[in-house]
């Protein structure tokens, strides 16, 4: 019999991968907070951790030295707030809602940073949660918000 010849299984040629330009970043759903933060170490699961970097030489080298535990970070958000950095005590506090987003001290936290910006909506649904969570000064401090926007 005379021999068959099956033909080879011949894969594709492989084309090397072509050069592509970077995509331009859409920066029209970026928020202002979002834009402004970048990973800075892992959080206590193995997370990123988002950082702040709010701009300028003082708020750039503070976040640089940002504390990378959740203490540390609530000290930084303090003083922040303390010293009228509000967008920085903005994005300190954001960041620590992320990683400890059912926390009534944090969400307090934020809540009292969004009041003394005058966000009162934002702080107000912090103040609820934080309240749900049976914290009480969140509580008191809901009614009393609610009292005086009536």
């Amino acid at each position: 019999l005379p021999e068959t010849k099956t033909p080879d299984a011949t894969p594709p040629p492989q084309t090397p991968p072509a050069e592509q330009a970077p995509t331009p970043k859409d920066d029209s759903t970026e928020s202002p907070v979002t834009e402004k933060m970048s990973p800075i170490s892992q959080g206590p699961d193995g997370e990123m951790i988002p950082g702040v970097n709010v701009g300028g030489s003082s708020s750039a080298a503070s976040a640089e030295a940002l504390p990378q535990h959740r203490d540390g970070l609530i000290r930084a958000t303090r003083t922040a707030l303390r010293e009228a950095r509000l967008e920085e005590a903005v994005a300190i506090s954001d960041t620590l809602v992320i990683l400890y987003h059912d926390d009534p001290e944090i969400l307090e936290l934020r809540s009292e940073v969004l009041l003394r910006k005058g966000d009162v909506e934002p702080a107000m649904l912090d103040l609820k949660r934080c309240c749900e969570l049976g914290r009480n000064s969140c509580c008191a401090a809901l009614t009393s918000i609610t009292d005086a926007v009536r």
